[in-house]
């Protein structure tokens, strides 16, 4: 987890690593680190938009730089689960609280592989064969899946309930990720075919 709540917030280092990449002061952290001190203390993942609506303008923008959005967000657009995700310290997973595979993040939508309500089966094979992979490594991973097996034509994701995510479903995704890989064999380098090809069949052989 990104942060140790007591009495008050600290971030670890990947959480200062993430934040120091948006350009956020030390102040600024301290000041974020308030305002979740402040949710966690008070509040629920049910009442993140009421949360962001109580910030003054100056707290929602920090909310909104620390969680990576460079426009402002219309909080009234958004749903509560997007807000909510807004209110996590930097590096923790997203909530995927309705259920539907797909996490809101402010006005944006995230898909993680395998997402939050994946059978445990699928979870516990991704940590198998991504043991020996570095975290960036991971990320590239999950999101070109992500990008190449949930992503439709119009920019929207696939959303699919977690009584549809079988085990079933979960090979033939992986399957369709292989043919992907084969199809944009010309276009993709060398090192990223081959990591893929490994992490697909040795994902399938151990699901």
């Amino acid at each position: 987890m990104g942060y140790n709540s007591i009495n008050a917030i600290t971030f670890d280092s990947r959480a200062e690593g993430i934040m120091k990449s948006r350009n956020i002061s030390i102040k600024e952290q301290v000041e974020f680190s308030d305002i979740l001190n402040n949710f966690n203390k008070e509040n629920n993942p049910s009442n993140a938009k009421q949360f962001l609506n109580s910030l003054s303008e100056d707290q929602l923008e920090l909310v909104e730089k620390v969680s990576g959005f460079n426009d402002s967000i219309d909080i009234s657009k958004i749903s509560n689960e997007g807000a909510y995700n807004m209110l996590l310290c930097p590096g923790q997973s997203y909530c995927d609280l309705n259920g539907d595979g797909v996490e809101d993040v402010g006005d944006s939508n995230f898909v993680t592989f395998p997402p939050g309500n994946a059978p445990e089966a699928v979870k516990n094979v991704w940590n198998t064969v991504t043991a020996g992979l570095t975290e960036g490594e991971k990320e590239n991973l999950m999101s070109q899946i992500s990008e190449t097996t949930y992503l439709n034509e119009n920019g929207t994701f696939s959303k699919i309930s977690g009584s549809d995510r079988t085990l079933e479903y979960y090979k033939n995704l992986t399957n369709n990720y292989i043919v992907y890989l084969n199809k944009a064999k010309n276009y993709i380098s060398q090192d990223e075919y081959t990591k893929g090809i490994n992490f697909a069949e040795a994902f399938l052989d151990k699901l």
